[in-house]
């Protein structure tokens, strides 16, 4: 069974047979299945899907991946509404509208020609308060899923937060920082992408300069995570505080969200706020309690929000942030970032 085509999930003869004649043009081979015949396999391994609305039903509770294309008829500047929220809910990146955007999804089509397919996964790291840890811990998941033998690539979600690559001490490593792909906007060819990055730590990283710089746009973020998800086994984001914006996107996008919570009362009642905010977005929420002396014990903090704890930083842990990593349980990093763990339940709280 080749998997490796790009798939149409629909219903729709009018559409099946306007997707149909754009491949064709394109020189790719489109495969075609309804709604009641999509399955996971076909889903996960597609270099690109393309999912008319109401096919989003069939699909909204399988793994967020990259390359996912909402199609519908109408005028470009007319886009029913209820077209992006269908996107949000599986989490698609674009909503295409036939025949006005023929052109654009003829390009896609034709870009996945001959790709191999390859849908990495994306763990996006979020702190429920200040000088909880999550820029540390998301690069010690890099770095761990690196010395394990899988691709890896960290990217700097914070504009303001003074750049990532000062956590791993690779700030004067050669290569692209964000400035120079803020105003990117298409497909990013994976391989000279993971060329251009600077290797830090045995991954490769993308971070925010000390500079200063306008925010990237939205096709920049896509572009970036496209070619992430596409070039290595594992993409790692660490997100500002409050998220917004591109955030949400990402979050929507997001394999799985790590939330790392400070063991405070005070802690606690961020990280509910925080929940209430991305519990719509996320299919998997992770929770790692950041132990503290005197603190909420973590299976307290756990139960408060409702969600499971995956695991704890541990007190002692030193977080210097002068370039050197600290010694994390291998078990904590494996909990954050493998794939397929618990999804979320609905404790008491």
């Amino acid at each position: 069974m080749n998997l490796a085509r790009p798939l149409l999930i629909s219903d729709s003869t009018d559409l099946i047979d306007e997707c149909a004649r754009l491949a064709a043009a394109s020189g790719a081979e489109l495969h075609v299945i309804s709604h009641a015949a999509a399955d996971r396999s076909r889903w996960s391994h597609a270099p690109l899907v393309l999912v008319d609305m109401a096919g989003a039903a069939a699909v909204e509770k399988f793994p967020r991946r990259s390359g996912v294309i909402v199609v519908t008829f109408g005028a470009s500047d007319a886009v029913d509404p209820d077209a992006w929220r269908i996107a949000v809910s599986i989490g698609a990146e674009h909503v295409v509208c036939l025949p006005d955007a023929s052109d654009w999804l003829a390009e896609q089509l034709s870009a996945r020609v001959d790709e191999p397919a390859h849908d990495g996964r994306l763990v996006a790291f979020l702190s429920a308060s200040g000088g909880a840890g999550a820029s540390t811990l998301a690069a010690a998941c890099a770095v761990r899923a690196s010395a394990h033998g899988e691709t890896s690539l960290l990217i700097d979600g914070d504009r303001l937060g003074g750049g990532i690559d000062l956590v791993i001490g690779g700030e004067d490593a050669a290569g692209i920082r964000w400035p120079e792909l803020v105003d990117t906007r298409g497909r990013l060819a994976t391989s000279a992408f993971r060329q251009a990055l600077p290797l830090m730590s045995g991954i490769s990283v993308l971070s925010w300069d000390r500079e200063g710089s306008p925010e990237a746009s939205a096709d920049s973020w896509n572009a970036v995570l496209d070619a992430g998800m596409r070039g290595f086994d594992l993409t790692v984001v660490d997100l500002p505080r409050n998220p917004g914006g591109d955030s949400v996107s990402i979050v929507s996008r997001a394999n799985s969200v790590v939330l790392v919570v400070s063991a405070r009362v005070r802690g606690t009642i961020a990280a509910a706020r925080l929940l209430e905010e991305i519990t719509p977005l996320a299919t998997d929420i992770r929770i790692v309690v950041r132990e503290r002396p005197g603190g909420v014990r973590p299976e307290a903090v756990a139960q408060i929000l409702g969600v499971p704890l995956h695991g704890t930083i541990p007190l002692g842990s030193s977080f210097t942030d002068d370039g050197q990593l600290p010694k994390l349980p291998d078990a904590l990093l494996e909990a954050c970032v493998m794939q397929g763990a618990g999804r979320r339940s609905t404790h008491a709280a």
